[in-house]
């Protein structure tokens, strides 16, 4: 495995490198620390000899043991002097001082003198300050008088020199470690490219050409990497287009055959072996004139037609026929190529047929149908239709299929029906297929039918079976072209719609305007003396509550019957130029408390440069609060409620648009239509009145407007008021 990897190949012999190396250095200091150390104890040892050796040369001379064991006390406080000996000239022990303890080291110095003419006048004359300062009156020769033998303890030397062992062997770890940890980084830092590169080479021959190599140096690796990404892309067109074409020639419905220039067959593609019933091994290397019932040129020798081909370059649509394998004539329309190199060289031929069995099928059934039907089918308005009940393929059309698609009947002649159809009714052009393809007499239905200007026509269809010999062979209709007249109903629903609102909206009005004005006095009566009594009790009177009741219940009243008076067209309005975002702005003064109680987030998106409307301030006011307000009592705290307003132009008209969005429990489908009708709520007795919605509706007729609805249960609701933004006459009361 490390040796597949260049890494390790840089790596491992470095990392040896460094190890030997450290190794080396690290002995090497040890030696020499080691002497180091060693030569300063020595050296310590050797001077503390010397010095007892010089100083005790009084006392080995007159063999006075008092001074010499002051002296010997005095160095054995030294630090790590164990022992000392102090003999004469002849060896003997002259004193001695402390114990020999392992490991020790032996440190020997001669106590000399200076040999006098006359010893005993020099002797009488010296005194003990000057022996201890080696101060003699007179000099002479150099004389032996003894030997200092001293003792020093190489424990602590010891523990030293093992200490700085630790220490290097510390720092060689350390600096080993660092360094292995350095030369692992460059070195991985050089080969990540390389490893990038391999990796790139691995997935490009797994079949990822869309791999990329991104090395950012701009050394001879990023060279490499560019190369590399440009090979591969390269290589990525190359196989792409090899593989496009491939996937082009197994996907064609009609053969192919592509033959070297002496005939032989080199390559087929799928359609032709299925149409032959032969296998590609089977074709391949044998002469294409094989396949052929008929000669497509004057002779059967391939080398022939071949030389006649190049003479002529190609061949366009021939009617000729295959032999297929088991024998049977397949008749096509064939067309053929001489293929040739950028030299010129001919490199063979490419013939493409299309099986046109099928289309033969159909043009004796239209041949039949002609002879049979000629005159009504020719001059029927409604298109008559036959389909292949084995593939859907049409079979026959009349003209009236001009006349209502504006496509050419050949177009359509041999192609599968259902292309026709628009894609939201092909399950049910399914079925009804299959329903006739089992033997059902007849049925009826509606499908959508596109026109070549693409737009889709509505299709009455009256179809049934069509049987040869028994059998059912194909499905035999008629279409009728019924556009126009689902518009039209469409447009007398919508218009029976809004003449039965309207009728019911001019109803209840009526009946609420009169209710109002005979409820209106009085209920001015009961409020103004409710109001007038609160003003004169005082605020401890038992009668406040019930009368404050009055005086609240009749103004609520009171706001009933305005409504019903707006309701009924006779409040009065006056129109004003306003700009839609300001009247949004004011209106929102009056429902935004409300948002904060119930914790409901308000957005504002206003629409920059909307054309002004020409209104009743108060009216749209009315129907903000009113939309608001529902859509705050649909939500539950932490809802959101939106406000938008947009300017856009309909059919080269200015309108402005106003959304109200709420992300509360949404409106059932059910009821939607439901919503506008007088007195119609969902919500608790006492909570709501019924006229909030209708009311809104009716403002927005008088303006012209409209109001759309889009809702989903468990999602919110977003109203859409549409008002036209050019100057008209506002309806009066």
């Amino acid at each position: 495995m490390l040796t597949k990897n260049l890494a390790p190949k840089f790596l491992i012999p470095i990392s040896l490198l460094i190890v030997f190396t450290s190794l080396v250095l690290s002995i090497f200091f040890v030696r020499h620390e080691t002497r180091v150390v060693r030569a300063e104890r020595k050296n310590y040892a050797d001077s503390l000899a010397r010095n007892l050796a010089y100083n005790a040369e009084y006392g080995v001379i007159t063999r006075n043991s008092e001074i010499l064991n002051t002296l010997i006390t005095g160095v054995m406080k030294e630090k790590d002097v164990i022992s000392i000996e102090i003999t004469d000239n002849k060896g003997f022990l002259l004193t001695t001082m402390g114990q020999k303890k392992e490991p020790f080291y032996e440190s020997k110095s001669d106590i000399t003198t200076v040999k006098m003419e006359s010893r005993e006048g020099a002797l009488a004359d010296i005194d003990i300050d000057s022996a201890f300062r080696m101060e003699t009156p007179d000099k002479g020769s150099q004389e032996v008088i003894g030997k200092v033998v001293l003792r020093t303890s190489l424990v602590e030397m010891q523990n030293k020199i093992n200490q700085i062992k630790r220490r290097i062997v510390e720092v060689t770890l350390i600096v080993i470690i660092i360094a292995i940890a350095i030369t692992f980084f460059l070195v991985n830092k050089i080969t990540s490219p390389l490893k990038d590169l391999v990796l790139a080479t691995k997935k490009i021959s797994n079949g990822d050409l869309g791999h990329k190599v991104y090395i950012n140096t701009s050394d001879e690796i990023g060279e490499l990497a560019v190369s590399f990404n440009k090979m591969t892309e390269d290589l990525s067109r190359t196989l792409v287009s090899k593989d496009y074409v491939d996937n082009i020639i197994k996907s064609m419905l009609d053969t192919l055959i592509v033959a070297d220039p002496d005939g032989t067959i080199r390559t087929i593609n799928q359609a032709t072996t299925d149409l032959l019933g032969y296998t590609e091994g089977e074709l391949r290397g044998k002469q294409v004139s094989m396949l052929f019932a008929k000669s497509i040129f004057k002779a059967n020798d391939s080398r022939v037609w071949a030389k006649e081909l190049v003479q002529k370059t190609n061949i366009l649509n021939v009617e000729t026929a295959y032999l297929s394998k088991d024998g049977r004539e397949i008749p096509i329309i064939l067309s053929g190529s001489v293929m040739k190199s950028e030299m010129g060289l001919i490199q063979g031929f490419v013939f493409v047929a299309l099986d046109i069995t099928e289309r033969k099928r159909s043009e004796e059934l239209i041949r039949q149908s002609e002879e049979r039907f000629r005159n009504l089918v020719e001059t029927a308005p409604d298109v008559i239709y036959s389909l292949a009940v084995t593939n859907g393929n049409i079979i026959s059309l009349n003209p009236a299929f001009e006349r209502t698609t504006g496509f050419k009947r050949e177009e359509w002649l041999g192609r599968p029906f259902h292309e026709l159809i628009h894609q939201d009714d092909l399950p049910l052009a399914m079925k009804m297929f299959d329903l006739i393809k089992s033997g059902k007499p007849q049925v009826t239905f509606e499908l959508r039918v596109q026109s070549k200007s693409g737009e889709y026509m509505i299709g009455e269809f009256t179809s049934a079976p069509q049987f040869e010999n028994g059998q059912i062979i194909a499905e035999f209709g008629i279409v009728r072209d019924i556009t126009e007249r689902k518009k039209m109903e469409k447009e007398r629903e919508n218009l029976t719609k809004q003449l039965l609102q309207s009728e019911k909206m001019a109803a209840v009005g009526q009946l609420a305007g009169g209710v109002a004005h005979e409820i209106n006095n009085p209920l001015g009566v009961i409020l103004g003396f409710a109001q007038s009594l609160l003003r004169r009790i005082k605020e401890d009177d038992p009668l406040l509550m019930p009368l404050q009741s009055i005086e609240r219940e009749s103004k609520r009243c009171k706001n009933l019957v305005q409504d019903l008076l707006t309701f009924s067209r006779i409040g009065k309005t006056e129109k004003e130029s306003c700009d839609i975002n300001e009247v949004v702005k004011s209106a929102l003064t009056l429902v935004e408390a409300q948002t904060k109680v119930r914790s409901v987030e308000l957005i504002r998106d206003f629409g920059a440069n909307i054309p002004k409307l020409l209104i009743s301030r108060n009216q749209i006011q009315q129907v903000i609060v009113n939309l608001c307000n529902n859509g705050i009592d649909s939500m539950t705290n932490n809802g959101t409620l939106t406000i938008k307003t947009i300017g856009k132009k309909i059919d080269g008209r200015d309108f402005v648009e106003l959304h109200i969005k709420d992300t509360g429990s949404g409106i059932p489908k059910e009821i939607q239509t439901k919503i506008f009708e007088p007195f119609f709520t969902t919500k608790e007795v006492g909570k709501g009145t019924g006229l909030g919605l209708s009311l809104v509706y009716e403002i927005i007729q008088k303006h012209q407007g409209k109001i759309e609805l889009e809702s989903d249960v468990g999602k919110g609701s977003l109203f859409r008021v549409i008002l036209p933004a050019e100057q008209f006459s506002i309806s009066q009361g």
